[in-house]
Formats: C-alpha cells, structure tokens, sequence
C-alpha cells in the first residue's frame, strides 16, 4: 500500500519548503527565495539557498540538495513515506493511498500496533495473569513511571481473552501479522512475556520485543520484520528521543531494553539500543543527524567488547569522522544491573572516565595480550586487523599509542609493521579489505556462477566505482586454481563471514543504494559548476529519477 503519486505531487503544490528550513536552522526568505545555515554541516555564514516556488534547496558547501521531502527526511530522520506524512499533517492535507490487495495501509496498520500496544500495557498494569511479570519488573529495578513512560506490556495465556479483544476493534488475523504479533502460521509470536514497544521517530509503536520471565526459551525474544519494523533501521530508544537528542550533545547507545529503560530512569533520555541486531551503519547514520558525540555503554563482556569492535568497521564511522567514545562498567556487567542493585548514582563516574573508541580498543587488545605473555612483534602483527578498520589520521595517531603501550621506538614500530610478510598464511581470506556488504553479494555471485542474474545485481557489478565485476572475475580465476576444493570448501576456507538469504537482499539493496548515492553526489557537482541553462535543466531531470529510484528502495508499501 502506497501513497498515490498524484497525491504526492499535489501536496508539494501545497506545502513550503521555507517553513521547515526556518523552524530547522536561521535564514531569511526573499519574496519565494531565501538562504539559510546549512543544518547538515557545521557553518557559521549561510550557504543554502532555497525557494519555495520549486520546493527546492540546496547547500553550496556539503552539495546537500533536493526537494522539501528530502529535506524534511534528512532533518528529521525519517523514510520517505513517514517524510510526505508529516508534511501532509502540518498542512492537514488528505492524502490518497492507492490500495492493495496484500498489504494494509501503513497508516491504518501503526493505529492498530499503538491500540495493541494499549491493551498489552493495561494488561501488564492490572491482569492478575501478569503478577509474576510486574513482581520481575519490580526486582529489577524498574518503577511504575517507567513501566507507563515506555508503554511496557504483557502477553499471557488467556487467548480467550486476547481473541475478544481483537474481535471487538476488528483486528483481524493479517493485521495481527503484518504488525508482528502473529507469524505467519497465525500463530502467537510472544507467550508469557514482558513486550517492549519499539517506536518509530514519531513515537509511534512499529514492532516489539519479549522477555520471558521463566527459564523456558530464549530469555529475549525479537518480533519479525514487517512492512512498519526493520531491525538494522530501527532503534529501541526513550519516547520523544528525536526531541531530546536535539538539545543534547550525547547520544548513549546499550545492547538491550532494559538497558535503555535503567538510562532513562537515572535522567538519560537520549539512550538508544538496537533491537536484536549490531549496530549497523543505518543505525549510525541516523544518530549522527544529530551532531552529539555517540558514547557506547556494551555489556562488560567479550559479547560487548566484540560489539564495539564491530563499531570500529563501520563505514560511516569513518566517513563522516564520528566522535565516538566508551564507558567501561568496571564491576558491573551493564547499566541494568546497576540499576538492579539500586546503584545507578555511580554511571556518571563511569560517563565522566569514557575513552575514545580507537584509544578503548587498541589499549584493551595490547593489554590484553601482555598479559598472556606475548611477544612484542606478535603484538604489533595480531593489532594489524584492527589498525586496517582505521583513517590514515587514525593509523598515525594510534601508532603513538602503541608504541608508549610497548615501548617501541616509533621508527622500529614502523618497520615492524611495513615489514611484508616471510610466509604468508594460506588461509588469508580474499576479500579481506572489502566491506560485510560487498563480502555477502560476491560471495553469492560466486554461488550462482553463470546464472541468470536480476536486473539489480547487474546493475551492481556493472558499476565502474565499485568494480565488484572485476572482484568477481578474479575470484573466479582464483578458485579455478584451486580446483582440488569444492565450491563450500572454497568459501568456508576464503571467505568468514556467513549469511542467509534476507541478508544477501540486504546486502544487494545496501550497495544498489550506494551506487545510486554516489550517482547523485556526482550530478550535484556538476549542476554546482555548470553555468549552462539546458544542461542544468537535463542535470536535474536525472537527478529527479534517481532520487526516485532511491525512494522506491524503501517504499515497500507498493
């Protein structure tokens, strides 16, 4: 179910790009034009001009351009359909939704989860079937104000019950599935566990997440993704975050619910945590909208330690320079279980002795290993995995750091670490220096060999900036030569990494979208240095279709 294109495009004749820029940033606005502070880059003079007569902006320093829905989907963090919604609200446009036979309205679908969600915390508040549930929330820690604050509820045994309910505001078994209460089999997802209500960036409820309170199944249980809920977009963070994150300068990232909710009892309300997930680069890319340092509060365990070096790899840590620290839980496993033990008092200590991301880890793996007694120079070899996750400015620094950790002369660590290697591993995976994303899609190529490909990956490896066709093709000369090994040998032994089928459609729709972000920013530049009338206009036309391509991506309620 989408929004129809006509409705789309009459609301653009409607609305005001000028009344988002200036409730968004300082500006002025001449007759339909105006220039404004570039909310998207750190500027002291005004560099984006913009008009209302087309809907348009566009920044002359970062090159951040498009129409009022981008803009408002960049300043506000939202998908595009959420994006035309929120405009269609500020203006109490009715939009038109052109109708399907699979999927209900998104809009009809999110009134649904937040009155489900409703019930679920009335019955948590006052069903004598969750008793046990509000006594285990009782010994944790949590208080009533926060039980009400993120709308915690309960599923029990009582289908009868459930069943009247639904029957009563005509909640059918589709809804009830496609919200992701049911699976597909029409059967419940959560019995007999606490639900943690999972907000979208306008605080309303697009999926969940169980915690049982027995010893029965897995302790923690993630709802499915659906047309509202996509885990490695999608955030579990204190209601009205999006507000809050705005008048603060950090931003706290846990593992877990609980977690978030403990923050947010001792007065952080800008704690996120992914829902079942890493964190991933979509989850990054969000919270750096708001230009706070990002602070990582993992469990104190090797799951936490491993999940903050996979922070480390992301690519928009890198790319957009993220300012990122870590709080060590030194006699505490996380947030809630001081919380837990009525000593929340003592995280400021922990926030205020936070290091640097790059500094946590690498003075974590050195210690570590001197610990165990290893040899310098054996040192210096096992950090070269991590030092390959860094920024040239990044590697200079943390070479100082090393070399004051082991005390090596900087000049010595340099040729230890330029130093090729006498006997190579023969197990050094071949895509070593490729991304998870390019790993995942060439590692499927590899497996459909001489195939019929789809239109997508085609177009994938067809594109000269990432050259994944000549990856592919000297992948394919390399396994020739070890014809000795069969296809999964091959790519147990070359490749570590391991995926299933959603995530391959993960990783395929990632890098069609970074090619067409890339196809985009290079048609920016060229209307910012052209001074001809015509190519603007041809410029501009492709840059529309692009951007329409892009939107397609996760206008999944076609």
């Amino acid at each position: 179910m989408s929004i129809s294109r006509q409705s789309i495009e009459e609301l653009k004749k409607v609305a005001k790009i000028s009344d988002f820029i200036l409730e968004s940033t300082t500006g002025k606005l001449r007759g339909e034009k105006g220039m404004a502070i570039c909310p998207f880059h750190g500027e002291k003079t005004p560099s984006m001009s913009f008009t209302d007569s087309e809907n348009l902006f566009h920044c002359f320093g970062c090159k951040e351009g498009g129409d009022l829905y981008k803009f408002v989907q960049e300043i506000r963090g939202l998908e595009f359909a959420d994006a035309v919604e929120e405009i269609a609200t500020k203006y109490s446009f009715n939009l038109i939704y052109e109708k399907s036979s699979k999927f209900i309205p998104k809009k009809e679908l999110i009134e649904k989860s937040n009155l489900l969600t409703k019930h679920f915390h009335e019955e948590l508040m006052s069903s004598d079937s969750a008793n046990k549930a509000r006594s285990f929330l009782r010994s944790r820690g949590l208080n009533k104000i926060a039980i009400e604050e993120f709308k915690l509820g309960w599923i029990g045994t009582n289908e009868k019950n459930f069943v009247e309910f639904c029957k009563s505001n005509d909640l059918t078994s589709k809804d009830l599935e496609q919200i992701g209460i049911f699976n597909t089999n029409g059967n419940q997802f959560f019995i007999n566990r606490i639900l943690f209500p999972i907000f979208d960036k306008r605080d309303n409820v697009i999926g969940f997440g169980g915690r049982t309170i027995s010893s029965k199944g897995p302790k923690y249980l993630n709802g499915p993704e659906t047309l509202l809920y996509q885990k490695s977009r999608s955030l579990y963070t204190v209601p009205n975050f999006s507000e809050s994150a705005k008048n603060n300068d950090m931003i706290f990232v846990f593992e877990g619910y609980i977690d978030v909710v403990a923050a947010s009892m001792y007065g952080i309300k800008t704690a996120v945590a992914p829902c079942g997930t890493s964190l991933t680069n979509d989850h990054l890319s969000y919270i750096a909208n708001f230009n706070s340092t990002i602070v990582l509060c993992f469990d104190n365990d090797m799951a936490g330690l491993e999940a903050t070096k996979r922070v480390l790899n992301l690519n928009i840590r890198k790319e957009k320079a993220l300012n990122i620290k870590v709080v060590e839980f030194n006699g505490y496993k996380d947030i809630g279980d001081m919380l837990e033990k009525d000593q929340l008092n003592n995280f400021q200590k922990f926030v205020d002795d936070k290091k640097d991301l790059v500094e946590f880890l690498f003075t974590e793996e050195i210690e570590t290993k001197l610990k165990q007694d290893i040899r310098k120079n054996e040192i210096v070899y096992k950090l070269n995995d991590l030092m390959n996750m860094l920024s040239p400015i990044e590697v200079e620094e943390v070479k100082k750091l090393i070399s004051d950790k082991l005390d090596i002369d900087i000049g010595v660590l340099e040729a230890e670490i330029d130093k090729p290697e006498l006997n190579p591993r023969e197990t050094t995976e071949v895509v070593s220096y490729t991304n998870e994303f390019e790993t995942i899609f060439l590692s499927e190529m590899l497996r459909k060999d001489d195939k019929v490909l789809d239109e997508e990956s085609n177009f994938i490896l067809d594109d000269m900036g990432l050259s994944l066709r000549t990856k592919l093709h000297d992948l394919k000369e390399h396994r020739q030569s070890m014809a000795s090994e069969n296809l999964p040998e091959y790519l147990a032994k070359y490749f570590t990494i391991s995926y299933d089928q959603s995530e391959f459609e993960e990783a395929k729709l990632r890098l069609y979208e970074k090619i067409l972000d890339s196809n985009i920013s290079e048609l920016s530049n060229k209307l910012e240095v052209t001074t001809e009338k015509e190519e603007s206009i041809e410029i501009l036309s492709e840059l529309a279709e692009l951007k329409k391509k892009k939107e397609a991506l996760y206008n999944t309620n076609k």
